[in-house]
């Protein structure tokens, strides 16, 4: 695991080449850019552009978190972990269990008047969230065959965060960011198709309860994909039950989820959001 330093050679390389070879100068670049005003104990972050020693660039994005240290009372009472720093153990955590996130390049925290951290990460490229593409679908239909790979992708995605009884407080289809290809020929090249959580910071774990707390992840998941069709989250939902058919279980289920979703659309159209219902038939 990645603790107070760099991921490899190589970064620290890249790093080094840009003028930012340890914390104290990454730290003064985001101050001189008006990184740390108002910080207050929230993590905040911006994208890096790195020039490459070799030719070329690379995107980062780096965070930092600024924090007071905490008493002598204080420290005996509770023990006090940057927020950077249990964002690091839960990329780890997915890391462990195959499931996608971002990259960790640098870790480090330093503790003088104050208890300072600065994660940095790789950008996730050519990736697009599962909100953005739902729109472009809806603009322009995507063949069916891309349609059924992507969703079985992303059911697959969620089913396995579940079954290692991990669970996002905020699953909406902005978190999750997905990179496909766009022929069937490029489909066969890269074997896949990729996808990752963009933010991992409401990643949570729990042992019991855990059919309550899948059904409010699908839940929130669904009433957020309102540019996708009742077909595509038909798929969705058998792909990540792994049926071919829907059971009279999952027939209860569904319409379970369904209830939920329409209250909270019917709840956010008095506020002007979700326009159009997930139920629209189309697709």
């Amino acid at each position: 695991m990645l603790v107070n330093g760099y991921v490899s050679k190589v970064w620290q390389e890249i790093f080094t080449y840009n003028g930012l070879s340890d914390f104290e100068r990454i730290w003064a670049s985001a101050a001189a850019e008006g990184f740390v005003k108002d910080i207050n104990t929230f993590p905040k972050e911006r994208k890096l552009e790195l020039n490459l020693p070799n030719g070329g660039k690379t995107s980062v994005i780096v965070k930092i978190e600024k924090n007071e240290v905490p008493g002598k009372i204080a420290r005996l009472l509770y023990k006090h972990v940057p927020k950077l720093f249990q964002e690091l153990e839960k990329i780890y955590l997915l890391k462990k269990y195959h499931i996608m996130s971002t990259e960790p390049v640098y870790f480090e925290e330093c503790t003088d008047q104050s208890v300072r951290t600065i994660l940095i990460t790789c950008e996730l490229t050519y990736f697009q969230s599962v909100k953005v593409l739902g729109i472009h679908w809806e603009l322009l239909p995507p063949p069916i065959w891309l349609r059924v790979q992507v969703t079985q992708a992303l059911a697959k995605f969620v089913h396995k965060l579940h079954v290692q009884k991990m669970f996002h407080k905020d699953l909406t289809c902005e978190m999750i960011h997905v990179r496909y290809a766009r022929t069937k020929n490029e489909l066969k090249k890269s074997s896949h198709i990729a996808i990752a959580f963009f933010e991992v910071n409401n990643i949570y774990q729990r042992r019991f309860r855990r059919k309550k707390h899948a059904l409010a992840n699908l839940v929130t998941l669904c009433s957020s994909c309102q540019h996708w069709s009742r077909a595509d989250l038909l798929r969705f939902y058998l792909h990540y039950r792994s049926h071919n058919r829907l059971t009279y279980g999952d027939k209860l289920q569904i319409r379970r989820i369904l209830r939920r979703v329409r209250k909270i659309q019917t709840k956010n159209q008095s506020h002007g959001f979700f326009p159009r219902s997930i139920m629209t038939p189309t697709g």
